[in-house]
């Protein structure tokens, strides 16, 4: 049975920990600086919770280090023995930042939205990988494959343009999505009304690239439905400059 120690315990630690228990990991330990959030991280996976690094197992076959990223440094260096083998879930931290701490290490990096909330046994986690050689790459393709069936064996580059790619692709559309919302409450209209549309056009993105998907008024380059929407937010300067750049682009990439 493999033996996982995970540092951290926030969305990603937590799936780790779950999902990887499920799955017939060991869970050793989880460590957060807050000893309230280990222990509500380590009762789904019976692992041990710790406050301390000072208290983590050198017995580990892997920890995996789910934390911000700008905490990593200062965790990395604070582990008290050479691990034998390290990984972070960044998408834009190197590995080279377990040089000197680990003997192998690399990457684990979920290329998913994961949170507490979420059913960990339905949420599909692609994970891409990356090693400090090719063995080590190896031996975390089989650690991966306790976690996600679709694994990916990516270059620190790659993985920095698919971190990228994710932001635009989930996070800035769900702050459209939070736009959208407050449109729909101002207007004393129900969020429901929204919902079949969103879902459709994720699904559309399966079967046909975005471009091909595109529809609306800057997509048909009907000047007046957009002239007349930009005008209905002008007591909204910042949506209103969106929604201008927004409009330009998809104008520019429609021709």
């Amino acid at each position: 049975m493999e033996r996982v120690s995970i540092i951290g315990s926030g969305n990603v630690a937590s799936w780790f920990a779950q999902v990887g228990f499920h799955e017939g990991c060991l869970i050793n330990q989880v460590y957060s600086r807050n000893i309230e959030h280990a222990k509500e991280c380590a009762q789904w996976c019976m692992a041990t919770p710790i406050d301390s690094l000072e208290e983590l197992s050198p017995d580990s076959d892997i920890y995996i280090f789910a934390v911000k990223d700008d905490c990593l440094s200062e965790l990395v260096a604070s582990i008290p023995f050479k691990m034998n083998l390290a990984v972070h879930t960044s998408g834009s931290v190197s590995k080279n930042i377990f040089k000197g701490y680990a003997r192998r290490y690399g990457v684990l990096y979920p290329c998913q939205s994961i949170s507490k909330e979420s059913d960990f046994t339905k949420l599909e986690v692609p994970l891409c990988v990356e090693g400090n050689s090719a063995k080590t790459e190896d031996r975390l393709s089989y650690f991966a494959s306790y976690w996600s069936d679709r694994v990916y064996s990516v270059s620190e580059q790659q993985r920095f343009q698919l971190h990228l790619a994710a932001i635009f692709a989930n996070n800035f559309i769900n702050a459209l999505y939070d736009i959208a919302y407050g449109q729909m409450e101002a207007a004393g209209l129900d969020w429901e009304l929204l919902l079949p549309l969103i879902e459709n056009t994720a699904k559309k993105v399966r079967e046909m690239t975005p471009r091909q998907a595109q529809t609306g008024p800057a997509r048909r380059g009907d000047s007046v439905v957009i002239n007349k929407q930009l005008a209905a937010l002008r007591d909204y300067p910042q949506l209103q400059e969106i929604y201008s750049k927004m409009t330009d682009y998809i104008i520019s990439h429609s021709k």
